[in-house]
């Protein structure tokens, strides 16, 4: 019997679907397959749900968890690696036979990581001021990609919000503590088959000061059981305590606290990845959320009401719209009929085509798609025919549509050599558009075929 997958793996799946979905189009959903999904009790579920229920999976999961496998592997290497260097480093300092100054010994090895440490303690109290560790997720993916496919649906998700920023908070601190093993196995090794002198020496300090100090340092190690040597020790045992104290300092204050906040950073990833963890504002969720949704409506008896948490609004709700901003472009086309015609696409930006307008019927649709949105358009690009004169009703529509999408609205003027041909005054039909289009607030006003417009960059729409 097959295991359960975890949310881990269902998300990775997710993440893997919508970015061969983004490169290449998905066979088309059997309309059981989006109804099933609909099923669930939130937009994310469904998008789980939509992905668990599709063919030729398989490959996918083998890969995330090659992934996966990969990036321990990597993590317990890089740990390897850390405390080897700092476990040579501190070697090196030690050897020889001379005395050991305590004080220099233990504020190099503990005072950098110490400040390290508290810095990103404040940092996480502070989230808005918290460095993304883009330069780790950066080293992160080029070691993943170079050395395994498919780790783009993992990248994506170590890339995202408070799962992200505690992961890679795991594995910082989890290659400091790498390197306290290292010199704390240095320390074990050279002090068993070497002896050595310990000196508490300084400068600056007088000696009251200086016992203060010995105290304070040996506050910690106090509770693991090894106190501040005491200064009436015989040689040999001062030199046995010393060296014990000079381990314990290091536990206490190097390897304990990273262990610490390791353990807490993996606590809040796994909290953080019970949240949801999608990006429902990626194009490719919006539009099958939307895609869902209407199948629900479509199964749902006539006479009852659609189930609530697929429910598609019939018009945008008053008040502020919270909804995240997308990156895709919302394709609307108002035409004198309705002529069916292949959805927009477009190789430089996300384009989401909603259909065309021939009616009342089809304006309320295309309404409350644009409000049922997981995330609210970059921009709506509405395409009108110089064909049609523009009126009252074509200005009520442009700001409903408008209203609905919540994003800045662009209407591109087509057919204009086909309004030539007609006998029509393109130029007086263009200024009465144009007289329209800013009445009902539209930011631009173009002139133009859409299938030229789709092979533009997105900067071309004014973004």
């Amino acid at each position: 019997m097959a295991a359960t997958p975890s949310r881990l793996h269902e998300l990775l799946l997710a993440e893997a679907l919508r970015l061969r979905g983004s490169r290449q189009p998905l066979p088309t959903d059997a309309p059981d397959t989006l109804r099933l999904a609909a099923k669930a009790a939130s937009p994310e579920a469904r998008l789980l749900a939509w992905s668990a229920l599709q063919a030729g999976i398989q490959p996918l999961r083998d890969a995330n968890a090659t992934a996966l496998r990969l990036l321990l592997q990597l993590g317990g290497l890089a740990m390897l690696m850390t405390a080897l260097t700092a476990g040579g480093s501190l070697s090196l300092l030690l050897g020889g036979d001379g005395p050991i100054n305590v004080s220099a010994l233990l504020a190099g090895s503990l005072v950098w990581p110490l400040a390290m440490l508290v810095l990103w303690a404040l940092l996480r109290l502070r989230p808005a001021s918290a460095p993304d560790g883009g330069w780790l997720q950066a080293l992160l993916a080029k070691l993943l990609r170079r050395l395994a496919p498919g780790t783009a649906a993992l990248l994506a998700l170590l890339a995202r919000g408070a799962f992200g920023v505690w992961a890679r908070s795991l594995l910082l601190h989890l290659l400091w503590a790498g390197a306290f093993v290292g010199m704390i196995a240095a320390c074990a090794f050279r002090f068993t088959f070497q002896q050595y002198d310990f000196l508490l020496q300084t400068t600056l300090l007088t000696a009251p000061n200086l016992d203060a100090v010995q105290q304070a340092l040996g506050l910690l190690p106090s509770l693991l059981g090894w106190p501040p040597p005491a200064s009436d020790l015989p040689p040999d045992a001062a030199r046995r305590a010393w060296g014990l104290f000079v381990i314990a300092c290091l536990i206490a204050y190097g390897l304990l606290p990273r262990l610490l906040a390791a353990a807490l950073s993996a606590l809040l990833a796994r909290r953080a990845l019970g949240r949801p963890m999608l990006d429902l504002s990626q194009p490719f969720w919006v539009d099958l959320l939307l895609r869902i949704g209407r199948a629900a409506v479509v199964a749902t008896p006539q006479g009852e009401p659609a189930p609530a948490q697929v429910a598609r609004p019939a018009a945008p709700v008053s008040g502020p719209d919270e909804r995240p901003v997308g990156r895709h472009v919302a394709i609307v086309r108002l035409e004198p009929e309705a002529v069916p015609e292949p959805r927009a696409s477009s190789d430089f930006w996300p384009a989401l085509d909603l259909g065309s307008i021939a009616g009342r019927d089809d304006l309320r649709r295309v309404a409350a798609d644009l409000a049922a949105m997981s995330a609210r358009p970059a921009r709506l690009l509405v395409v009108a025919s110089l064909l049609r004169t523009p009126d009252r009703g074509a200005v009520a529509g442009l700001q409903a549509l408008s209203a609905a999408a919540a994003a800045p609205l662009t209407v591109l003027l087509a057919d204009r050599e086909a309004c030539t041909q007609r006998g029509s005054d393109a130029a007086l039909r263009e200024a009465d558009w144009h007289r329209h289009a800013a009445d009902a607030g539209a930011e631009q006003v173009r002139v133009g075929e859409l299938a030229a417009l789709l092979q533009r960059p997105l900067p071309e729409l004014g973004e």
